[in-house]
């Protein structure tokens, strides 16, 4: 997956519940090896309260400087090594802790979010500072962005089947002045890219996809 990830050009990932359930000691030696950056900033250290990755990256495009931070749902903690040594704090204290150490450093604060679409729209009313909220778990196709105070929430469906593209104008202080999202359907219209069909290939050599046995669950 990081590997597809890289071929894709990630900038940055938000940690989940299914990226814990691979084990502590594997994900952070995934994170360690990554050319983009996974970030959370409230899965914490249960004795120590210091986040497990780091909560945010801090990326320059074109001029502009963008602070991109993670924020996660309790289950993540639940992971086999988090769920001895990790706890998921307060989404809207630790984003209130970050979006104050980011806004002196960036021009736009970008919250990659694990927390459900009504979480993120109380986030955005909570906390004031943030851009766009990217948001993932509750697996909805908004046709739009979501708007609460100056933040914009988007969401694109699950699985792959859509790419969203939102194209944003901020005035000075980082508030939306004029947005359009374009929903794209990834269809039969678009072709596979050779090269990740090329990596999938590869890894299904390595790793094989199971073939489900006669009369086994998976036959239901």
């Amino acid at each position: 997956m990081v590997e597809a990830m890289e071929a894709m050009r990630y900038d940055a990932m938000g940690i989940g519940y299914f990226d814990t359930m691979v084990g502590q000691e594997a994900l952070l030696q995934r994170a360690g090896e990554a050319d983009f950056a996974m970030v959370c900033a409230n899965l914490v250290s249960a004795d120590t309260q210091q986040p497990h990755f780091e909560p945010y990256t801090i990326l320059e495009r074109d001029g502009v400087t963008f602070g991109i931070l993670g924020l996660t749902n309790a289950y993540t903690a639940m992971g086999p090594g988090f769920a001895e040594t990790a706890v998921v704090t307060d989404a809207s204290e630790a984003a209130r802790r970050y979006v104050a150490e980011l806004q002196p450093q960036v021009d736009v604060i970008i919250v990659l979010s694990l927390l459900g679409l009504e979480s993120d729209m109380a986030l955005a009313a909570a906390v004031p500072g943030i851009s766009v909220i990217v948001g993932g778990n509750s697996g909805r196709l908004m046709q739009a962005p979501t708007r609460v105070e100056n933040t914009l929430i988007v969401q694109q469906g699950y699985n792959g089947e859509y790419m969203g593209i939102l194209r944003v104008t901020l005035d000075a202080a980082g508030v939306p002045s004029n947005y359009a999202e374009i929903l794209i359907a990834l269809g039969p219209d678009y072709a596979d890219d050779p090269e990740m069909v090329a990596l999938m290939e590869e890894w299904d050599r390595v790793i094989p996809t199971p073939t489900p046995s006669a009369g086994s669950d998976d036959d239901c």
